[in-house]
């Protein structure tokens, strides 16, 4: 399935194919997933038996935070440098007192292993439009990316709604 534009933001999800595994593990739904940032994939496709239900409240609880994932020390500064920050403060701790909110705006990193080893900080300075900082190379390249605040949310909601229905389907209930 996917959800949302492949040339501006989407989600691509399935449920786990097998054989090898099941498409249920406890009381998850699992299955394989990654992103569409204006066309270019990120995640890995082809990891097995990723939960989809973190993922998919991470993104619900990043488009309720949006209004609060900017701070004005990140302004004027470039994309590396606003990742620099961030990541300084909420991965490496050498950031002193950071603003409380800097902590809202980490994006997929340790989320799920479709997302490993990325580390990615999302940010909405502009009420109607979201940015990306992405770091997924080895070299360190900070890659960004910007999304309607919009497109981002009717995503989220869209692949929440999903999961939520897989799990109904997928999951034994109790009597």
């Amino acid at each position: 399935m996917i959800f949302g534009s492949l040339e501006h933001f989407a989600v691509e999800s399935i449920i786990e194919p097998g054989p090898e595994f099941r498409p249920v593990f406890g009381s998850n739904v699992v299955g394989r997933m990654r992103l569409f940032l204006n066309g270019m994939a990120v995640g890995n496709f082809a990891e097995p038996n990723c939960v989809l239900r973190p993922v998919s409240q991470h993104l619900v609880a990043l488009c309720a935070a949006s209004t609060t994932l900017w701070h004005s020390s990140l302004a004027n500064l470039t994309p590396a440098q606003q990742f620099e920050i961030l990541d300084a403060a909420i991965f490496v701790g050498t950031e002193e007192n950071p603003p409380w909110n800097f902590s809202l705006c980490s994006f997929l990193t340790n989320v799920s292993e479709a997302f490993d080893p990325l580390k990615a900080f999302l940010l909405c300075r502009d009420p109607g439009e979201m940015q990306v900082l992405l770091q997924r190379r080895p070299d360190g390249t900070v890659e960004h990316f910007a999304i309607a605040r919009s497109a981002f949310c009717s995503v989220a909601s869209e692949f929440a709604t999903w999961v939520s229905a897989q799990e109904k389907d997928l999951i034994p209930r109790g009597p």
